[in-house]
């Protein structure tokens, strides 16, 4: 007891005992290294995994130009809301530029109109002005009065000259009206068939064909189908599409259904012959199937 409690007065007991102590952290940080790095690799990929799970929560694929981001959700809905929104501003702009388009060619067919009314009212004043000079005696006036007769041929023989060169001029305005309201025509055909193809990708001149026979079936004559517009179009073809569907599942069906079996004929009265007796089935209760198979044993 003595010399334990004076241990720690004796300096080689202290040293023994703090080279002791010391060892404990020593070997305690050891392991402490060995198992940072087992596990070091791990942990980091966990961490690393964590943190790609948390950078993704809340983001959506969203694919331009062939390439797939991750973006947030609401970004990818402010993308398609103001994709959404120029689409239908260059539609919108389409629309005008067609509209204002249109207008133009009408103001210009309506003032070439015009003119037509003006020029035809012009011929007619012609025209009644060489028939004042249809009821001159030509003869007559030439031995009265040889140089007004000659005057009155020269003006006559202008006022002719000036209704067939405004004949001519109506002629050609009426051909290159003609030739606009052609190429109008042609353009706004081109511009259907591009906003009917946008809307029914494998449009071609057979499924038109197809589409004109269809709709003359359903009632619509060549007039009402030359004036539909693309959405009239797109419509009529679901409608084609829709009855051929339901054809073929009437086929189909028709196909697989079981055929009718006839019931058995029923003898006639008065021929002595008696209807054949049902035997016994597995449906029957005991009390049935047994009275039935009585009967078939007796009859036996």
């Amino acid at each position: 007891m003595t010399d334990m409690a004076n241990a720690p007065d004796n300096p080689a007991a202290t040293d023994a005992l703090a080279s002791q102590g010391g060892a404990e952290p020593e070997l305690h940080e050891r392991a402490t290294d060995d198992h940072g790095d087992a596990g070091g690799d791990s942990g980091e990929e966990s961490l690393a995994d964590a943190a790609q799970a948390a950078a993704d929560e809340g983001l959506e694929d969203f694919e331009h130009e062939g390439k797939t981001y991750k973006v947030p959700k609401e970004l990818k809905d402010g993308y398609l809301r103001q994709a959404d929104y120029t689409r239908k501003t260059q539609e919108v702009a389409e629309f005008r530029k067609s509209h204002e388009a249109e207008k133009a060619a009408f103001a210009a067919e309506q003032r070439v109109l015009r003119e037509f009314n003006r020029d035809m009212t012009e011929i007619a004043v012609m025209d009644r002005d060489l028939a004042r000079f249809d009821q001159i005696d030509w003869n007559r006036w030439a031995q009265e009065d040889p140089a007004a007769c000659n005057a009155a041929i020269a003006q006559r023989q202008t006022l002719m000259n000036q209704r067939a060169s405004k004949v001519s001029e109506i002629a050609r305005k009426a051909d290159e009206l003609e030739g606009k309201q052609r190429k109008a025509q042609s353009e706004r055909a081109a511009n259907v068939q591009t906003e009917i193809r946008k809307l029914i990708p494998d449009w071609s001149e057979a499924k038109a064909r197809e589409l004109t026979t269809f709709g003359k079936e359903l009632g619509y004559s060549t007039e009402e189908l030359q004036a539909a517009t693309p959405r009239d179009v797109q419509t009529l073809h679901e409608a084609m599409q829709w009855r051929r569907h339901i054809a073929k599942q009437r086929a189909a069906a028709k196909a697989v259904a079981p055929p009718v079996v006839e019931p058995a004929p029923t003898p006639k009265a008065g021929t002595g012959r008696a209807a054949p007796q049902r035997g016994p089935s597995d449906g029957d209760s005991i009390d049935a199937w047994m009275a039935k198979r009585n009967k078939q044993v007796a009859g036996r």
